[in-house]
């Protein structure tokens, strides 16, 4: 049963734009702090690196998009001050920020 619920939750991601792809992916890596406190040291780097690689890619799906300067200029702004934080802290907090920042450009 967990294994057919597992299953379920991987279902393959269908995005409208490249954006919204890879947001859906930073989504799927969410990890509270909760859990973050049980991790040992090592699992801990290679979360933080798993996650800066994808909002790696997000960050530039985002300044390559077609979109106003305004938009990459918000979004720069929220990147630049949470790239830091990855990997050390509730990654859904920050997932909501951005969903909304995201949204408000209808972009997800």
């Amino acid at each position: 049963m967990l294994e057919n619920q597992c299953d379920l939750e991987r279902a393959e991601i269908v995005a409208k734009n490249p954006i919204a792809f890879y947001f859906a992916k930073v989504k799927e890596l969410e990890l509270h702090s909760g859990y973050l406190h049980f991790l040992g040291a090592e699992a801990k780097e290679l979360y933080g690196k798993e996650l800066q690689n994808v909002y790696d890619i997000l960050f530039d799906r985002a300044m390559t998009s077609k979109m106003s300067s305004f938009f990459k200029q918000e979004v720069e702004q929220w990147y630049s001050f949470n790239r830091d934080f990855l990997g050390f802290c509730d990654t859904a907090e920050m997932n909501r920020e951005l969903e909304q920042l995201l949204g408000k450009f209808e972009l997800i």
